[in-house]
């Protein structure tokens, strides 16, 4: 009754011999795969982080396997909403840990709402609950970005200075220990939009366990690099807006780059730090994009949102790119056939009763429009679905 295809995987049903043989082949193709890496890899002790992050996830896969009651795949044509949806979906055995970890989701709230902008081209809020098994699994992936940051610094010709290499890795530890205390707190909240309204404007952010230490690291990168030749423009406490301070970087585009038509001949980029948020953007607007995001945050306050959302809508992106390229009949045709409110095509994570939702939504406006595109616009007509 849902779906027009749909798959439900039942995964109590498989009998246990079958189950275990399947996990033995699992962790068989691990173990080769970890043997493999440990022989190419030159570094033993990036071997090692790499191979305790992959037993850990491959831990975290078998306990899913055995904790998982149902997987349901289904593809859907809504006629009433005028869009097509993928979804997979599964649910967790009541009362396992994989249960317990899905119910935590299900009363999660966003401190920056904001981000969903009316009339963006894109936008991305996400908010979650980490276990102690996602704490983990991140800090041990970031142990290996860490390591393999350094080890490119230390190869670094551009820095041929031991002195200048030393601070580089000071401020990545900064940056890091930043990352790790966020992550040690057990939540993320935060999201990024894009408008193209008046020019390109973007910002992302959300909360951070400790904003001064963000802007620490930031003076701390343009003290280093600020001899370099051609190094951008800095301001310092370029504004303040509610509790956030602003630093500006002013970045001249070269003659001849096709960014400079979109963007002017200078792009701005913008960093907010506030006590326990940051934000970063570019484009002429930024800063008033970011103060708008933290104003409609602040007004909403607490939301109860979805772990996910995601939408990108096509008609602003073309018509902005028709404007870039006014010669460009068809694109201007391809941009004119899009009737907005039809044009999104969108990603959402939701929880369900013991489980968690993944759905993919694309408009009828943007699949005929695809037609369209393929048939080069060629005068096809259609009466939708």
């Amino acid at each position: 009754s849902k779906y027009d295809i749909g798959v439900r995987a039942n995964f109590r049903a498989v009998p246990e011999p079958l189950r275990q043989m399947a996990l033995k082949e699992m962790q068989g193709a691990f173990e080769r795969q970890m043997e493999m890496q440990a022989a190419q890899s030159g570094d033993p002790a990036a071997a090692e982080a790499q191979r305790k992050m992959s037993e850990r996830a491959m831990e975290q896969m078998v306990r899913a396997f055995e904790e998982i009651d149902e997987i349901v795949f289904g593809l859907a044509i809504d006629q009433a909403n005028k869009n097509v949806h993928l979804d997979l979906s599964l649910t967790a055995i009541e009362g396992t840990k994989l249960a317990k970890q899905i119910a935590a989701m299900e009363s999660i709230t966003s401190n920056f709402s904001g981000f969903s902008q009316p009339n963006a081209a894109a936008v991305m809020n996400v908010a979650s609950v980490l276990t102690e098994d996602d704490i983990q699994q991140t800090n041990d992936w970031l142990a290996v970005v860490e390591k393999q940051a350094a080890d490119e610094i230390e190869k670094d010709d551009n820095l041929n200075d031991d002195n200048a290499k030393v601070a580089v890795k000071k401020v990545l530890s900064s940056l890091m220990g930043v990352v790790k205390k966020t992550i040690a707190s057990g939540k993320m909240d935060g999201g990024a939009v894009l408008t193209l309204d008046n020019g390109v404007a973007f910002a992302a952010g959300g909360y951070i366990a400790d904003g001064k230490d963000v802007e620490a690291a930031f003076k701390e990168l343009v003290e280093l690099a600020k001899n370099e030749p051609d190094f951008p423009e800095v301001k310092f406490n370029a504004g303040t807006h509610a509790g956030v301070t602003f630093h500006t970087l002013s970045m001249t585009i070269p003659e001849g780059e096709e960014a400079r038509q979109a963007l002017g001949d200078k792009i701005e980029v913008v960093l907010g730090t506030g006590e326990k948020s940051a934000f970063i953007g570019f484009g002429n607007s930024a800063m008033d994009l970011i103060k708008k995001v933290i104003d409609d945050s602040a007004a909403a306050g607490a939301k109860k949102v979805n772990p996910t959302e995601i939408t990108i809508s096509l008609g602003p992106i073309l018509a902005f790119a028709a404007k870039m390229d006014p010669d460009n009949a068809q694109l201007k045709a391809v941009a004119a056939a899009v009737e907005e409110g039809r044009d999104r095509i969108s990603v959402l994570v939701k929880t369900i009763p013991r489980g968690v939702s993944y759905e993919i939504k694309v408009d009828e406006g943007v699949i005929e429009l695809g037609a369209k595109a393929a048939f080069g616009l060629q005068g096809i007509e259609d009466d939708g679905f």
